[in-house]
């Protein structure tokens, strides 16, 4: 049979040309920390990572400057959304991540390139006034949230993240519905589409209260190194970071218990708006 490796199930590999990703000399490099990943998924993760790896497909570094987190999503019995979507599409396939358009001839070619077309007016219908509107005070506002069926008050000791956020929200009427997350297609599918352009946003410094006193007992770079010494709250700083685990030693659990209400700013964490202070600092001062 000829072109014979071509059919084969596992990964090809072309030959004779060597790709290259190109980068601007303006980039600045990003890396973001891995994200949690389910206990129940663990193994499913590992498992395809090591085939990845045998497959020569990923191969292992020590040290990296670009760096983004994986998201593995599980489909129902493994099946190809795109594939199944498109399914009985004449002149139509689907390889990888692009959908293919194709015909017998030029005029057949032509003929399915219109319809492409009519599907981007579609695409364009789906984001337009008809569709989409800014807010407005004349209208009934309804946040529909997938957090928890039975809703929860702010803490008094939230994080300033979440404080703000309370204090944004109070400046309008609104009612809240739960609605679960699989349900959320139309704010999924437009956080994820790619903008023309960008703007830079505006970061506003914040700074902890003990660096505007004039003459503070303690330092925030004091602070910061007594936490990273520090046996209880170096873990914390990371948990707050990564994730919290669902069991932990009895040592942690003041901490775990108030998980939702604690943050990290400067390489301290935060309790609300209170700053925790290492066991160091507090036999010393």
């Amino acid at each position: 049979m000829r072109s014979e490796d071509v059919f084969k199930e596992e990964l090809g590999r072309m030959k004779g040309m060597e790709a290259t990703n190109r980068v601007s000399a303006e980039a600045t490099p990003k890396f973001y920390w891995p994200c949690s990943v389910p206990y129940a998924m663990r193994a499913k993760v590992e498992e395809e990572l090591d085939r990845l790896l045998r497959e020569d497909i990923l191969a292992p570094v020590k040290h990296v400057e670009w760096a983004t987190p994986i998201v593995p999503v599980l489909k129902p019995n493994g099946s190809r959304t795109m594939e199944n979507l498109l399914q009985g599409l004449t002149r139509v396939a689907v390889y990888l991540d692009d959908i293919i358009l194709t015909g017998r001839d030029e005029a057949e070619h032509l003929s399915t390139l219109d319809e492409e077309e009519a599907f981007q007016s579609s695409k364009q219908l789906l984001k337009s006034a008809k569709v989409l509107g800014h807010y407005t005070a004349d209208k009934v506002l309804v946040l529909a949230c997938d957090a928890s069926p039975y809703g929860r008050p702010v803490p008094q000791m939230g994080s300033p993240r979440v404080q703000r956020w309370a204090t944004l929200l109070r400046a309008y009427e609104y009612k809240i519905i739960y609605k679960p997350g699989q349900d959320h297609a139309n704010p999924d599918a437009l956080s994820r589409l790619p903008l023309p352009q960008t703007e830079d946003e505006e970061v506003t410094d914040q700074v902890l209260m003990l660096e505007v006193m004039e003459d503070p007992p303690i330092t925030t770079k004091q602070v910061k190194q007594w936490t990273a010494k520090d046996v209880v709250l170096s873990q914390v700083l990371v948990w707050c970071h990564k994730g919290w685990p669902r069991e932990v030693d009895a040592s942690y659990k003041p901490y775990s218990q108030r998980k939702l209400e604690l943050s990290v700013k400067d390489g301290c964490v935060l309790w609300g708006a209170r700053l925790v202070i290492p066991q160091r600092g507090q036999r010393t001062y």
